[in-house]
């Protein structure tokens, strides 16, 4: 990198830099290359597997599944609207909940267990959607039954310091609940999930997005 710097290189690029150093090293050397790209003005080509990586230095990510483009944007954008079920189930950690469903009679049906997310005129569904999406931090698990709530079964709790995951079976698929704070409520057996509808996004049968 210095020889690149001292050399006025017009691209730098990075192949894995960073994947042979333990995780505190890793997290230093994470924002010098950031400091110095901005410092320099050089575009850099950065190839890594490591998604919090990309997020973290891109200010334009390029996800490839078998070496075809799947979606070129900026960070948040594809953070927020992964393009496919590939896409969503790379970018964040944990990442995106992937769960198989059906329209039926205005009704959003989770297979195969057949709990039902009702829809609203604000919330319209291609009758070909296949698959809900949602991001773990837009559930929220309650201890006691609620209206249009959907029950689940409480797998295990993880205490990740400032944030924690409730991960729970709902049918037979695992769906991640992340929570902030330190209160973190004794969740039951049985607790019952809401979905934030606004940040609700469904896939066809070939795992692309749908408008």
């Amino acid at each position: 990198v210095a020889r690149a710097v001292v050399h006025q290189a017009q691209v730098f690029l990075f192949d894995e830099p960073l994947s042979n150093l333990d995780a505190k090293l890793r997290l230093e050397a994470r924002a010098f290359l950031k400091h110095l790209q901005q410092t320099v003005g050089v575009t850099a080509v950065y190839v890594t597997h490591d998604q919090a990586e990309a997020m973290a230095l891109a200010d334009r990510i390029v996800v490839m599944e078998r070496g075809r483009i799947i979606q070129a944007a900026a960070p948040l954008e594809v953070y927020q609207r992964p393009a496919n079920t590939f896409v969503a189930s790379f970018i964040g950690s944990p990442p995106m909940n992937l769960l198989p469903v059906s329209v039926q009679d205005q009704r959003v049906i989770i297979d195969p267990q057949g709990a039902a997310i009702p829809l609203t005129p604000t919330l319209p569904v291609p009758p070909n959607a296949r698959t809900l999406g949602i991001r773990p931090e837009y559930i929220t698990a309650h201890t006691q039954p609620v209206d249009g709530g959907i029950v689940a079964e409480k797998y295990v709790v993880q205490l990740l310091g400032s944030e924690s995951l409730l991960i729970v079976h709902v049918g037979k698929e695992l769906v991640s609940i992340r929570t902030f704070g330190d209160d973190l409520p004794d969740y039951p057996a049985q607790v019952w999930l809401t979905f934030d509808p606004t940040r609700l996004f469904f896939y066809d049968e070939a795992g692309d997005l749908l408008p």
